[in-house]
C-alpha cells in the first residue's frame, strides 16, 4: 500500500500506539500521540466485554473528533483495544422504551401488509 500514512506508520501497523496516560479524557476512548504526530484512538466502552455503539460513545467521538480537529496530527489511526474486534454492533439497550416503532424502522423499509 504506498501512501503517506503507511510511511510514516511503517511496521506499526499492528500495534495499538504509546500506552495511554492513566489520566484519561475520555470514558471510552483513549487518545494517544507518537513521537511523529500520529494519533492513536483506541475504541475500549467502559464496563464492557465488547464495543457497541450507543448514544453516550457517538457523543463522546464527537468531542474526540473535535479535539483532534483543534489540534490535527499528521495521521489518526483508529484501534479496538478489545480483542474481541472493533465493533460488535449496536446496544440493543439504547432501544428500551421506544414505544413507537415508525422512528426505528429503516426510512427504505417496505411497510407490512
Amino acid at each position: 500500500m504506498d501512501s503517506r500514512i503507511m510511511d510514516v506508520l511503517g511496521d506499526r501497523v499492528l500495534e495499538l500506539g504509546p500506552k495511554p496516560d492513566a489520566s484519561a479524557l475520555y470514558r471510552n476512548f483513549k487518545l494517544t500521540r507518537d513521537d511523529d504526530g500520529v494519533a492513536w484512538l483506541l475504541f475500549d466502552r467502559a464496563n464492557a466485554s465488547a464495543n457497541t455503539l450507543s448514544a453516550d460513545v457517538i457523543e463522546e467521538l464527537d468531542s474526540v473528533l473535535a479535539a483532534l480537529e483543534s489540534q490535527r496530527p499528521s495521521g489518526l489511526v483508529i484501534r479496538s483495544a478489545k480483542p474481541s474486534g472493533f465493533i460488535a454492533g449496536a446496544d440493543v439497550n439504547e432501544f428500551r422504551g421506544a414505544s413507537d416503532p415508525r422512528p426505528s424502522r429503516p426510512r427504505s423499509a417496505v411497510p407490512m401488509r
